[in-house]
């Protein structure tokens, strides 16, 4: 018996023999159940993440058209818009006595792009190179007397020199671009002899 008990510890199983196009390869069949659901899931998970991230994408750009647009204006930022457009947007005689008129910034530059446009093959001058203020250009029919003042490259009217005979102080020009008249500029030392 002891011989018996020591030959069945011994039984060799045999395997079926294994050839090369077997190796590398499993044995039994994928489970397309668990395919299709995993596929299923990642697609309602992407699904999802898209739509959450379109929401966000969407407050935010509300949220930055309502601070933007839908928030009143400062009465600050108003006033000052207010003041420049009268400022840069008005006719107004600024010196009658020597013809200095002030006009909108808007029409001054369509006097200088036509002074530029008559004046195609030849530099114009500025005023610091002649030491004189440029003339306007012709003044188209129908215009207001203003638009024939004289005006300096830049397109605005001269601003005069004239002290404030009601306060004392000399008078300060208008914010608008405008540059000073050649009375305001100053003068050469005479030549010595």
């Amino acid at each position: 018996m002891s011989e018996e008990k020591g030959m069945e510890k011994e039984k060799v199983v045999v395997l079926p023999p294994v050839t090369v196009a077997d190796e590398g390869f499993e044995r039994e069949e994928v489970k397309g159940g668990k395919v299709v659901g995993l596929t299923l899931l990642v697609i309602a998970s992407l699904a999802i993440i898209l739509l959450l991230l379109n929401e966000y994408f969407n407050s935010a750009k509300e949220n930055r058209y309502t601070r933007s647009v839908l928030v009143p204006e400062s009465l600050t930022i108003r006033d000052v818009r207010a003041r420049d457009a009268e400022i840069t947007g008005a006719y107004k005689v600024l010196d009658g006595k020597n013809g200095v008129y002030q006009i909108p910034v808007s029409r001054a530059m369509e006097l200088v792009a036509a002074e530029a446009f008559t004046n195609k093959g030849k530099r114009i001058q500025t005023g610091k190179e002649t030491g004189t203020v440029a003339p306007a250009a012709a003044s188209t029919p129908g215009a207001t007397p203003a638009t024939s003042a004289p005006t300096t490259t830049q397109g605005a009217a001269a601003t005069p020199a004239a002290p404030d005979s009601a306060k004392g102080t000399a008078a300060k020009p208008a914010a608008s671009g405008k540059t000073k008249s050649s009375s305001q500029k100053k003068k050469p030392a005479p030549a010595q002899k």
